[in-house]
């Protein structure tokens, strides 16, 4: 009877153990990505999370210095964490925390070995990319790419850009920011635009020119523009000289030489 209640007790325990991943509502699931002039792009993912009580988030506090940064036993854990961008084997630089103000949310950053845009032309002006859409592969459903309910990715482009073409499916575009807020569903994903390539500012020029005065060359290139300088200097004369010969060798001033025979005529 007593081996009865314990195994009871223990099963009640285990019940509860296993629930412990559904005392929470996921509310929101934001992502923002960042992409840089090369198309490279890090990435935050906001798991926005709802406790009933103080003594759930208390208990779940635990759990997140518990489980740490290992993006696997998050996902264990809760079948939702884990990152939704590119390819598991292509995730670097991971890091998930807990954040209880102002809001309660599981922060995951992370970047990606493989570029989110590819680049598609250049020219002297300008680089065309585009978004490689394998890049969103977790929300391939096989014929439709959908963003779901209460999902809200946002990317962030470099400057200065122009899109190109038309953003699909339909999102909104400001302050360089593409936002597609589910729900969308489309069979095709597109992100084009032209990266304006920057002319070199004095600001840049003057930051050159001061590298290369620090650098180990500098002394080299100084003291052999200077022997020339001092060369050039010393044999002003000569050199002025043969300038003036040539001047008036190659001018119409230049006395012309008669042709054989011409005074025979």
């Amino acid at each position: 009877m007593v081996t009865r209640k314990i195994l009871v007790l223990i099963a009640v325990l285990l019940f509860f153990s296993t629930a412990y991943a559904q005392v929470y509502t996921h509310t929101l699931h934001s992502i923002e990505i960042t992409v840089d002039k090369e198309g490279r792009a890090a990435v935050v993912e906001r798991f926005f999370l709802v406790f009933p009580n103080a003594r759930q988030l208390l208990d779940f506090r635990d759990k997140s210095t518990e489980l740490g940064v290992d993006l696997q036993k998050w996902n264990e854990f809760d079948s939702k964490i884990y990152p939704h961008i590119g390819a598991k084997e292509d995730v670097r630089n991971a890091f998930i925390s807990l954040i209880e103000e102002p809001q309660k949310y599981l922060e995951l950053r992370y970047a990606l070995a493989d570029p989110l845009m590819t680049k598609a032309g250049e020219t002297s002006r300008i680089v065309t990319y585009a978004l490689d859409d394998g890049q969103f592969r977790e929300y391939d459903t096989g014929s439709f790419i959908v963003i779901p309910q209460s999902t809200i990715i946002s990317i962030i482009l470099p400057t200065p850009i122009e899109i190109v073409g038309t953003i699909s499916p339909d999102a909104t575009f400001a302050n360089n920011t593409v936002t597609w807020t589910g729900y969308k569903s489309t069979n095709n994903l597109a992100l084009k635009y032209n990266l304006f390539k920057q002319i070199a500012s004095q600001f840049e020029v003057s930051k050159a020119i001061s590298g290369f005065l620090a650098s180990d060359y500098s002394t080299i290139v100084l003291i052999a523009l200077l022997a020339v300088i001092i060369t050039l200097y010393m044999k002003r004369r000569k050199i002025a000289g043969r300038m003036e010969n040539y001047i008036i060798e190659h001018s119409e001033l230049a006395p012309k030489t008669e042709e054989p025979g011409a005074d025979e005529k």
